[in-house]
Order: C-alpha cells, then sequence, then structure tokens
C-alpha cells in the first residue's frame, strides 16, 4: 500500500492518494531446475482530478509462467523467466508478454564438516 498525502496534477490542484494492492503466487517444482508458476496481482490506482478529488482505476492481472536457472559455480544462481500477464475483470481484454533476468548470488557459503 502506498499513501501520497499531497499528491497534485498538472494544474497543481491537490489531493490525498491511497493506493492499496495484493499479489500471490503459485511455484511448482516441475524439474530441478524448473518452475511452473501462477502469479496474480491486484492493485486500485487513484489520480489527482481537481482539488481534494481523485480518479480512481483497478488492474487485475493473472500471469501463467516458466522459469529456468542455472547454478554456477561459486554458488551464484543465474533465473530467467517468461510470463504472460492476462487483464481478468477491470482489466478484461489487456495482454502482455514479462520477460526477466535475475543473479543471485549466496549470502553465505555453509562450511562442510
Amino acid at each position: 500500500m502506498s499513501w501520497t498525502p499531497r499528491a497534485h496534477d498538472p494544474s497543481g490542484d491537490r489531493a490525498s492518494l491511497v493506493i492499496p494492492n495484493a499479489g500471490a503466487s503459485l511455484v511448482f517444482l516441475a524439474k530441478p531446475n524448473w518452475n511452473l508458476l501462477l502469479e496474480s496481482i491486484w492493485v486500485r490506482a487513484e489520480s489527482v482530478l481537481g482539488r481534494h478529488r481523485v480518479q480512481v482505476g483497478e488492474t487485475f492481472l493473472v500471469s501463467p509462467g516458466v522459469r529456468y536457472a542455472w547454478n554456477l559455480a561459486g554458488g551464484l544462481q543465474v533465473v530467467a523467466g517468461l510470463g504472460v500477464p492476462i487483464g481478468v475483470g477491470p482489466s478484461h481484454g489487456q495482454r502482455s508478454i514479462l520477460f526477466y533476468l535475475s543473479f543471485e548470488h549466496p549470502m553465505w557459503k555453509s562450511s562442510e564438516r
């Protein structure tokens, strides 16, 4: 959730904006380095419409996807993913493609005994 107590529009009108959001993910380990994903997000966005007036919009997306991890020497893990966000409810008809790449460094190494 975010709160902007004194947001303003281009003409200088101000209003307080409250923007809640929620998300969830289901992750299935298909193979040792492969995950199937089903993720969702809901956002209620506000923008300044006039003095102490806001305009409200909502977005709800469901995104099936997949990701693969490469485990490299030294503990570095490189993860590539692909998702297909699909608009549902107030976002019906929206479609997009999401690619991501992350580099996950080990925080510490476990010592062998």
